[in-house]
């Protein structure tokens, strides 16, 4: 799968559809106090301007479907990818050994 989207890139239904998920998700994420808060506070860091992040949704709807390839064919190497290998947590075993009850004796118990 990830071959042939290297190879061939997006069809032109996938990227309408990537374009239109993009623009709702901006749209949705704009109006959100922690989006500014996160995007304002590394302005400077990041190089960018207040226009910068306004005119974000204009520069996702500029990506074509052969700059979304040629980016895609250039980071999906082999030695790029990370393999997880998800396995049960190992329990110790049981003690066999009892091991000793506390009951409630003379001058224990709620109020001792």
């Amino acid at each position: 799968m990830y071959g042939e989207f290297a190879k061939d890139g997006p069809t032109p239904e996938e990227l309408t559809v990537a374009k239109k998920q993009t623009a709702t998700l901006l749209d949705e994420v704009f109006k959100t106090p922690d989006f500014w808060r996160s995007r304002l506070s590394t302005l400077d860091y990041r190089g960018l301007t207040l226009d910068d992040l306004l005119d974000a949704p204009a520069q996702y709807e500029r990506f074509s479907g052969q700059e979304i390839q040629e980016a895609f064919a250039r980071y999906n190497r082999p030695e790029t990818r990370f393999r997880f290998i998800i396995t049960r947590a190992h329990r110790p075993r049981r003690s066999r050994i009892p091991l000793p009850h506390r009951g409630r004796g003379q001058g224990e118990g709620r109020f001792g």
